[in-house]
Order: C-alpha cells, then structure tokens, then sequence
C-alpha cells in the first residue's frame, strides 16, 4: 500500500499512487494501489478498468514531471519481485529520475533512514547515498551465464519445441493495433510494432497483446521458478526513438512495446536464421536489464 503519492492533485486517480523506489534504488518509480487490498498481486486478474487507470498513472508520470520517455513494465511470470503486493514499474532515464528525487524527496516519509537501506544498495549503505546507488545500477550482468548455456543448445541437435516456438508466430494472430513482432538485433528483446496507440485503450490493446504472446511461449508461468519463464513486458510511454531496433517500418509505424526474456529463452524464440547472427552481437553487447 502507497505511503505517499509523488503526482500532483491533478493527475491522480482513486486507485493508484506513485512513489520512489527506495528499497531497491535505480531509475524507476514505482506504482502502488491506494488501499493494498484494493488491487488482485497478479496482473492477469486486475480489472479492465484497473488496467486503464494503471496506463493513466504512468502517462501522468511523464506528464506531470515533463519527461519524455518512460515504460511501463511489468515483471511477468517467475520474474516477478512480490507474490503478494501489486506494483508495476515507470523507468525513465536516470537524469529525469534523480532531478525529480531532489526535487521531491522530502515526500519520503522519515528519509533519509537506514529502516530503508537493504542489500540492494550495492554501491553503499549510507542512506543519504540514494543518488549514487542509482548511477550505479544495474549492478549484475547475466549475460556470462546465459551465453554459457545458449551455447549448450546449440551443441544440440534441433529439436521439434524449437520449431513449435518459431511456427507460434503464425498461428497467434496479432491484435490491437500491432503490425509485426521484430527481434532485437543484438539484446534479448522481442518488439512489437504498430502505429501510435492515441487512446488508453489503445495503450491497453498493445499490452493485452504483449501479454497475449507471452502467455502463450509459457513467459508468464507464476508456478515455476525458472527464470525461463519469465519477462518483463514493456509498454512505450511518450515519445518512442527505435534507433536501437534497426528495423524499417511502414510510415507511422514504430516498436511500441517489448518483451524481455532470458537470452537462453530469446535464442530458442527468436527465427532460426536469426539465430547465430544474434548470438554472436548478443555476446558482445554487455547486455544488461534496465526494466
């Protein structure tokens, strides 16, 4: 349940609250419900009108502090963080967060105090070091591990899972406003292109086919442990830039979201004559997960 709420009177809604994300420190706020019990843990199980409010809270993010990009994401399947609280995260570009804790910190309540300070503060326990502690995140890589084990399964013979992920493609239709699905050239990122959602339920169909796609490639498992089945589903807030897709599109179209899976998950998704070109930039990339 939100403690305090960082958005001005006029951007706010009966369901949700925005605050810093203290425990953990990088450059995202994070959206909390108003009453704990007022919204289901699991995403799938919240209300359209839930859903809608939640887009809302995370286009006032941008709105009220001017910033001009934002994602909304969500961690799906066993990646997510909490079983029992709902919370989504609005990541932006460090400079635009940090301006906004200077600027609003003292909404905190008790800050700065070490009742806040956990083991996800890398770069130091002092609680008047917040600001460091983001600039310095992310703090881990897991692309040594997860090159490690693509290379295993591409030792192995070609097995028929492989080509009923690649045919999943063709038999899932895409919805909303979604034109394609792109995979990203070197990071393990499955993107998903249409024209500019004008609406919020606009906004909503291009999550609902995000999570759509996920469900049906086993990425939104609550059950399992696995960290292969998982991802974080990414919506595009603001104005969106796909330089870093290398992808040309019709006029008006652009990556209006993704998905973030394991690079091991990634490699068995993505096309197989993408494959080999992909893992190799992939090792190369230093790839770290900022969502």
């Amino acid at each position: 349940m939100a403690k305090y709420n960082l958005l001005r009177d006029d951007f706010t809604n009966a369901t949700f609250a925005v605050a810093f994300d203290v425990y953990t420190p990088r450059p995202h706020f994070i959206i909390l419900p108003k009453s704990g019990e007022s919204v289901d843990p699991e995403f799938s199980r919240i209300t359209n009108e839930q859903t809608q409010q939640l887009i809302e809270t995370g286009k006032s993010v941008l709105a009220c502090f001017k910033i001009v990009r934002g994602v909304l994401s969500i961690h799906r399947g066993s990646w997510r963080t909490t079983r029992d609280k709902f919370h989504v995260h609005v990541c932006v570009d460090v400079e635009s967060y940090l301006r906004i804790y200077e600027s609003r910190k003292k909404a905190i309540p008790n800050w700065p105090s070490r009742d806040y300070v956990t083991k996800q503060w890398r770069w130091k326990k002092d609680p008047r070091s917040y600001a460091e502690n983001v600039r310095g995140y992310p703090y881990r890589s897991y692309l040594e591990d997860e090159v490690a084990g693509i290379r295993t399964i591409r030792r192995r013979p070609s097995r028929k899972t492989d080509i009923k992920d690649n045919q999943l493609d063709e038999e899932v239709p895409l919805e909303g406003c979604i034109t394609k699905i792109v995979y990203h050239s070197c990071h393990p990122k499955i993107g998903f292109v249409g024209t500019k959602p004008e609406t919020i339920q606009e906004f909503q169909n291009v999550l609902s086919a995000m999570e759509k796609f996920a469900k049906e490639r086993d990425l939104i498992n609550m059950e399992s442990k696995d960290e292969n089945h998982g991802c974080h589903i990414c919506l595009y807030l603001g104005s969106v830039t796909t330089d870093d897709w290398n992808f040309s599109g019709e006029d008006g179209e652009d990556v209006r979201g993704h998905i973030v899976t394991t690079g091991f998950r990634f490699y068995q998704l993505c096309p197989v004559d993408l494959r080999e070109d992909w893992f190799h930039a992939y090792k190369q990339s230093d790839f770290k997960c900022l969502t």
